[in-house]
């Protein structure tokens, strides 16, 4: 299950369980989300780098293995002993724990079952015969189409498609692009819009006060010609932030957003 679902449903529960837990709500909401941390440990001691985008990306590769090494907060037994422990110590805040991990393996447990139905449902339609490449497979992979935001759609077969393990990796690769380049199609646009808004905003603010003064009109266009693209950026951070996620902090780092940012993504 992708992470902003976690999120989700993890906040739902929360909220559910704020009239009975109160103050102690945080509790079980942190560890349904920060058990996922064996993920990057285990990834951080195998390829011995701290790069959490290294890690994400990692993950959110086509069909990425799940390993039980990799999965540790996850395994039953470490569930099991903490159970025990928290039985034994009648320790509240262990049961809390307790609670936001069985809560996030249970959505594991739930998310594995129907995608796994929907590979066998889906590979049976195909008859096991990859509709890309046209080979056939006896294992295909499940591609995810279409990411829906709404959860009660999230497991319709119209948003997956089986393909073989080389035209799953392609189709992902493509989908990356393209929603780059529909990223990089929708902020030209918006740049074009605040280039003009800023250059109004300008010729009404800066030039009309001064142009009383005809020798001090020189300069304050250079000035203005010299501010106007800093609020260009400045719009243009503000825009990455709010439609794609990013907070940039200087001017290089939006060229280079602009450029080519990573918009992958996992089924």
């Amino acid at each position: 299950m992708r992470i902003q679902e976690h999120v989700k449903l993890s906040t739902a529960a929360a909220l559910l369980a704020l009239p009975w837990l109160k103050k102690d709500t945080w509790i079980p909401f942190a560890s349904s989300l920060l058990i996922d941390v064996d993920h990057y440990l285990w990834h951080v001691v195998t390829h011995r780098t701290l790069s959490l985008r290294a890690a994400l990306r990692y993950f959110g590769q086509a069909n990425p293995p799940r390993l039980p090494q990799a999965r540790l907060l996850h395994h039953p037994l470490i569930l099991t002993s903490l159970l025990l422990i928290a039985a034994r110590t009648r320790s509240r805040i262990l049961w809390l724990i307790l609670l936001g991990l069985l809560f996030h393996v249970s959505l594991d447990v739930v998310h594995m079952s129907q995608m796994n139905h929907l590979k066998r449902s889906l590979s049976e339609e195909a008859e096991n015969t990859c509709p890309e490449c046209g080979q056939h497979y006896e294992a295909l992979q499940l591609h995810t189409v279409h990411f829906t935001g709404n959860l009660l759609d999230r497991y319709q077969p119209h948003n997956f498609v089986v393909l073989c393990p080389a035209c799953h990796v392609r189709g992902r690769v493509l989908h990356r692009k393209s929603s780059c380049k529909s990223a990089f199609a929708s902020l030209q646009v918006f740049i074009q819009g605040s280039a003009r808004s800023s250059s109004n905003w300008f010729t009404a603010n800066v030039y009309s006060p001064f142009n009383v003064q005809a020798g001090s009109c020189n300069s304050n266009r250079k000035f203005a010609e010299f501010l106007t693209p800093l609020v260009l950026v400045s719009r243009i951070e503000e825009h990455l932030f709010q439609e794609r996620g990013l907070c940039l902090s200087s001017n290089k780092e939006v060229v280079n957003a602009i450029g080519g940012q990573d918009c992958a993504g996992g089924d």
